[in-house]
C-alpha cells in the first residue's frame, strides 16, 4: 500500500486526526516501552493501591502539598475569602 492508501484507511473524522503506525524500529521501540510503562503502572496499582489514594497517602491531599503553584492558590483563596464583598 501507498502512503496516500494508508492514510485513507486510518483517517478517523477529519483528515488532522489521522493514526498511521508506519512499522519501522522507531514506532515498534516506541509502542514496546509504552506497553511495558502501561504493565508496571498497572502492576504498582495493584500491589500498593495505598499509594494511589489521598484518604490513605497524606502526600497525595492539598493539605500537605509543598508545591509553591499550591501554596500560591492557597494564599489566594484566604485572600478571596477575606476580601468576598470587595469582589462581588
Amino acid at each position: 500500500l501507498s502512503a496516500e492508501e494508508l492514510m485513507l484507511l486510518n483517517c478517523g473524522v477529519g483528515e488532522d486526526s489521522c493514526f498511521i503506525f508506519v512499522p519501522n524500529m522507531y514506532a515498534w521501540s516506541l509502542l514496546g516501552i509504552s506497553l511495558l510503562l502501561l504493565l508496571r503502572w498497572e502492576i504498582t496499582l495493584h500491589r500498593f493501591p495505598e499509594r494511589f489514594s489521598p484518604k490513605t497517602n497524606a502526600c497525595l491531599s492539598c493539605a500537605n502539598c509543598e508545591e509553591k503553584l499550591c501554596h500560591h492558590k492557597k494564599q489566594l483563596k484566604s485572600f478571596l475569602d477575606k476580601n468576598r464583598k470587595r469582589f462581588r
